[in-house]
């Protein structure tokens, strides 16, 4: 298989400093622990790019075989000569080649597309990695400086500003915001009624344009619905609401609802202020908004993610009272929904749709 290429190989070969002699063992572990956690991550990007690739060069060669019995000479040498370059070790294709034929320049886009949700998942596991080591370090700083350890304290800041401006985690941070750019200028460039925003047509499978993310795939729906409404969509298409399990799938979810508030798969329904994922996953990891849940209504069971807009008229109590909220305040965050969410027609003013998850 081809050599490393590209800026994973950059994160996989990537040394942190080494630790000094006189910094504390706390910081020597952390280091250690985040260390081996970004080789992890690095190693599983790793194989995924080089499952990608040997299934682009499968693609490829059975591609040859079709155009040889098609007697198409001239296809049959592109697809050889694309076939040589990925044999040389230069993963990435030509972004164009308006010579190519059709058949090749389809096969070469998927590869393309998939290669970049890869390593778009490959960063965002990074960035997901950094941030927590970062809060750690954060937390450790305050307590040494409590305690009057000053230095130590010291030894932690550098140890941040390090890990913060790292080639590993800026470019990172870059692949992951370039690709979810990339993603919403594609939908932009749609226009209206594209796959994202248009109804969903009966039942059916994942649709064709889903995001993945760490082994499942997410869309974005625009849609009036109710929370009971919502879920039912998603089930129909073999999905159900998105559940964040971690932060880097918080995060991952923040970026593609892009400021909007969204339905996704957290209710108290069955027991009041007992809180569960749609999908069975245990509800460890919470990410709620100042003063959520509020527990002011019994009927506050149904959870959305994002922030309402500041001139939005929310049923008393939505928001823990809290009317002076900016738009995208704390976007990223769940709140619980007052009303009757159950309900096909309910709907809260400013929930913009659902977002819907599959586990393949």
């Amino acid at each position: 298989m081809a050599k490393t290429t590209g800026w994973l190989a950059v994160c996989l070969l990537a040394v942190c400093a080494p630790a000094g002699a006189a910094e504390p063992a706390r910081l020597t572990g952390s280091r250690a622990a985040y260390e081996a956690a970004l080789d992890a991550a690095g190693q599983k990007g790793e194989r995924k790019l080089q499952e990608l690739e040997a299934a682009y060069e499968s693609a490829l060669r059975n591609l040859e075989e079709q155009l040889q019995r098609q007697g198409d000479l001239e296809g049959l040498l592109a697809v050889r000569e694309e076939r040589a370059r990925l044999r040389s070790g230069d993963r990435e294709p030509a972004a164009a080649a308006t010579n190519a034929p059709q058949p090749l320049g389809e096969t070469r886009e998927k590869y393309r597309a998939a290669r970049r949700g890869a390593e778009a998942e490959a960063a965002a596991r990074i960035v997901d990695l950094t941030d927590r080591y970062l809060a750690v370090l954060s937390g450790m700083q305050a307590d040494l400086t409590r305690t009057g350890k000053i230095d130590d304290a010291v030894a932690v800041k550098q140890e941040a500003e390090r890990a913060r401006g790292s080639a590993t985690y800026t470019s990172a941070a870059f692949v992951a915001a370039e690709y979810a750019a990339r993603m919403k200028a594609a939908a932009a460039d749609a226009g209206a009624g594209t796959a994202e925003t248009a109804p969903v047509a009966g039942g059916g499978g994942r649709p064709p344009d889903a995001v993945s993310f760490d082994g499942h795939w997410y869309k974005v729906f625009a849609s009036g619905e109710g929370w009971a409404a919502a879920e039912a969509r998603c089930r129909e298409m073999g999905g159900y609401l998105a559940c964040m399990g971690t932060r880097g799938e918080n995060r991952f979810i923040e970026r593609i609802s892009d400021g909007r508030s969204l339905w996704v798969g957290g209710s108290d329904a069955e027991s009041e202020g007992a809180w569960k994922w749609v999908s069975g996953e245990a509800f460890s990891f919470t990410d709620w908004a100042p003063g959520q849940p509020d527990g002011r209504a019994a009927d506050a069971d149904y959870m959305f993610f994002g922030t309402p807009a500041r001139e939005a008229r929310e049923p008393e109590g939505f928001l823990g009272g809290r009317r002076d909220l900016k738009p995208r305040a704390y976007a990223g965050h769940w709140y619980g929904a007052l009303g009757q969410g159950g309900h096909a027609h309910w709907t809260v003013p400013a929930v913009a749709g659902f977002i819907c998850e599959w586990d393949r």
